[in-house]
């Protein structure tokens, strides 16, 4: 299955979110897969 991206509004092409829900970086040379974390409190 191919993976499809679109730019999150607001992120002035900083941020991709795909189809399956995954996010990417686009700042820096390659783009980059972020990792689901938790605030210190337990929030998202």
């Amino acid at each position: 299955m191919l993976e499809t991206w679109r730019e999150v509004p607001g992120s002035n092409g900083r941020y991709e979110i795909s189809d399956l829900g995954r996010v990417r970086s686009l700042i820096g040379r390659e783009p980059r897969i972020m990792k689901p974390n938790f605030h210190k409190c337990g929030y998202p």
